[in-house]
């Protein structure tokens, strides 16, 4: 969906004369190294700086497919939300 949200845009700004970019915010990334990442959404300086007030909740585990195979790599998951509602940004 990013590659057609973006060919609509170009050719919207190049074809009908409606400039527009694609809001690429919330899009996920994935980084297929050793370990792996992954994102989406806002890093916690930017959230702080956009939203003001926020929290963040932080989580190490041990999947279970490293539970499994008897490996002991751990992974680390981080939550930001408003302090307020607690919408996940």
């Amino acid at each position: 969906p990013v590659a057609l949200a973006e060919g609509h845009c170009f050719a919207d700004t190049h074809f009908g004369n409606n400039p527009r970019t694609a809001d690429l915010e919330d899009v996920a990334t994935a980084v297929f190294s050793h370990p792996n990442l992954g994102t989406v959404g806002l890093p916690e300086d930017r959230a702080l700086d956009k939203y003001g007030n926020i929290k963040v909740y932080k989580s190490e585990f041990r999947p279970l497919k490293h539970t499994v195979s008897g490996s002991d790599e751990r992974s680390l998951m981080k939550i930001i939300v408003d302090k307020a509602t607690d919408r996940v940004y």
